[in-house]
């Protein structure tokens, strides 16, 4: 593609993606494919890398989760988004699923993503309502002239983590959930 796309495709995100199919779980693993997700999701920091200052939708369930996935791995995620983006790619809690914002957002998704790989976003198995996850939707976009604090969100988190926090080997409501959280730059 170009060197941007180099950039991600060289990221080692081997961890990450055993994290992540760990914690979905046998079930999931035996319909679904880690590596697959892991495409898609390197597909998802493209369009943020290319779409500086525009809102980024995850377009399905499981590349939301192997985004939270690898922003738990705090100093990999940093070097990361350094590395493909020479700044840090925030998380941005505040965009409801359903507003007019969301489905604006989920437009110009749909528009960068066909613009960037010559094909129309397919739904995916494991998504609430085709796109994103629980009642909100989580965001993406960069912005490296201001810097915001990770913030959280209550909200149903489906696809095998709980409630309660990091324990238990997930995200949960109350802590690390999917209410709508993504990254962004500004509130």
């Amino acid at each position: 593609m170009d060197a941007r796309w180099d950039k991600i495709a060289k990221l080692d995100l081997d961890a990450v993606r055993e994290k992540f199919a760990f914690k979905k779980g046998w079930w999931w693993r035996l319909g679904h494919s880690a590596l697959r997700t892991e495409k898609e999701y390197r597909q998802f920091l493209f369009l943020v890398v290319l779409s500086q200052g525009k809102t980024v939708v995850p377009w399905s369930r499981d590349v939301d989760d192997f985004w939270h996935e690898h922003i738990l791995h705090t100093e990999r995620y940093a070097r990361d988004c350094a590395e493909i983006l020479g700044s840090f790619i925030h998380h941005n809690p505040h965009l409801p699923e359903g507003s007019p914002a969301h489905s604006k957002a989920l437009a110009e998704t749909r528009q960068l993503y066909l613009g960037a790989f010559r094909e129309r976003l397919r739904k995916s198995r494991g998504s609430s309502g085709g796109i994103g996850c629980g009642s909100d939707m989580p965001v993406a976009f960069s912005d490296s002239t201001t810097h915001h604090s990770h913030s959280f969100s209550s909200g149903h988190h489906g696809g095998g983590h709980g409630c309660g926090g990091h324990t238990g080997g997930g995200h949960g409501c109350g802590g690390h959930g999917c209410g709508g959280h993504g990254c962004g730059g500004s509130h």
